[in-house]
Order: structure tokens, then sequence, then C-alpha cells
């Protein structure tokens, strides 16, 4: 088998952009929301409805949920609409208020509504968003790290011991490289030994959505701290740019 170098999927980064790309539609969504709220209720009034049923729902998780229908009156005209939400505290034949837009008596809601839900998408948003933000800075200070070690650390030439298939995480992604490896990313175990004092190193290399199968028992650069070798860098990169 030849070993060819296949363009690799940048995982970290396409989590990074879906996370942050949905917590800015909660967050813009939510914003939306609390003015749409606001608005509404600049030029709403009140009036008492009552509410003449609920027909209910339940999700498969056994979650119930449902449509209110309400009726009230208006300059002594009856309407009667379904309503665009729904608490558990509701119940058929309940009085409660509702906000209506004089321009239009169908377009009803219940007080903070819009606010409470618009505040809900803001805090989800926020956090996914943050989320996003925690892995753009492990990943970059993880890259800083190998990079001062490429610069200033004891480069070594192990020897790869083994090729391992990381079992415990699985990528999901529609790619050749998900064909190949089975969804499953790829790391190696390299050793070194010590000219000097005979020890044995072993250093373990990040995971790779590649088979890097073709580099077991090659040699392979692992830069470590010139004061610790526990902290280092397995050069997987420049190993297989070379094949």
């Amino acid at each position: 088998m030849v070993y060819v170098k296949k363009r690799e999927i940048n995982i970290v980064a396409l989590v990074t952009v879906i996370f942050g790309f949905i917590g800015a539609i909660f967050i813009i969504g939510g914003i939306c929301s609390i003015v749409y709220q606001k608005n509404f209720m600049e030029d709403a009034e009140r009036v008492e409805a009552l509410i003449t049923d609920i027909q209910y729902r339940y999700d498969r998780d056994g979650h119930r949920s449902g449509d209110v229908y309400v009726s009230y009156e208006i300059d002594g005209e009856e309407y009667e609409t379904k309503l665009g939400e729904y608490s558990s505290s509701m119940h058929k034949g309940q009085t409660i208020d509702l906000y209506y837009d004089p321009e239009d008596p169908y377009e009803v809601m219940t007080g903070d509504v819009a606010k409470t839900i618009g505040i809900i998408f803001i805090i989800v948003g926020g956090v996914l968003f943050a989320v996003s933000m925690i892995i753009v800075f492990l990943s970059g200070r993880k890259k800083r790290k190998a990079k001062n070690l490429i610069e200033t650390g004891e480069e070594l030439w192990a020897e790869v011991a083994e090729v391992c298939v990381n079992n415990m995480i699985t990528y999901r992604v529609s790619t050749k490289a998900y064909r190949e490896t089975g969804g499953h990313p790829f790391f190696l175990l390299c050793r070194y030994e010590d000219p000097a004092t005979r020890e044995v190193f072993t250093f373990k290399s990040g995971n790779y959505m590649r088979n890097l199968s073709e580099l077991e028992g090659r040699q392979i650069r692992v830069y470590c701290d010139r004061n610790d070798r526990s902290k280092y860098y397995v050069d997987v990169e420049s190993a297989c740019s070379l094949m």
C-alpha cells in the first residue's frame, strides 16, 4: 500500500464554526424577539380573555405541549383565535390577560412571553458562542505551544512503535477520510531511547483524521522541552509530508 497524503479536515475548526454560527443565530433571534415584544407592547391594549380549549400534544419523551384557543371581546365584538404560546399552568375555562394590536385584534400575546423567549435564546446563544471561543482559545494555545517547542525545544528522532486507532472518538463527517478511517482518528506511539542514559521515553501524538499506518517503524521528529521531556510535540505533519 502506498501512502498518499490527504487533505485533512480540521475538525476543531468545523466544530468551532458550527457552535459559533448557531450561537450567533440564537443571540440574534433573542434580540429580535425582545425588540418585537417591546415594539408590540408600546401600542398594545389589554383585554381579558377566556381559554376555550386546549388541544394537547405529546412528544416521544412524553413532554406535553398544546394549542391554546381563546376568546375575548373588544368594543362589543367577539374574537376567537389560537394563542401562539402554551404554559403548563393554562387550563380550559381559565381567564387570562392578553395584549392585542389595535390594528389587528387577532394579533395577541400574554405579557412577557416574547421577552422571556428572547432572554432564553440569548442565554443559550451566549453559552454556545462562549464554547466556540473557548475552543478557539484552547486550540490556539495548543498551536502556540507546538510552535514554541519546534523553535526552542530539543529535537529528537523517535521510532514509531505503534499506530493506534482512537475508538473513543468518532467524527461523523462524510468524506474520503471518513470512509478510510471509519470515522475514528489515528494517533502514534513513539519510542525513544536516550543514548547517554539508556532511558526509554514514549511519546504519544495527537489525533489525526488520516490513516497513519505507513509510518509504523519509521523515524519521526519529536520536539521536547529541554528541561522537561514530558512536554513535547510529535511532528506528524512533517513525517507525512515526506512520504
